[in-house]
């Protein structure tokens, strides 16, 4: 996945519970945010979700910035 999105020429990669693809997500992102990718992330993991220096957080159709 990190391959890919490092050989794209788009500056934006979306996941979508990368925790249910059985790879080393961490590393995953890290990667992605060495190389200058602006990383947007759609998942239920806390621990991934703290990862982040942005959150939405969606509940019951309500968008709540972190």
């Amino acid at each position: 996945m990190a391959d890919v999105a490092i050989i794209s020429n788009s500056p934006i990669v979306l996941t979508d519970e990368i925790e249910n693809t059985g790879i080393i997500k961490h590393n995953t992102l890290k990667t992605l945010a060495g190389h200058g990718k602006i990383v947007m992330v759609v998942t239920r993991d806390s621990v991934l979700a703290i990862m982040t220096d942005k959150r939405i957080v969606m509940k019951n159709g309500v968008c709540k910035t972190l």
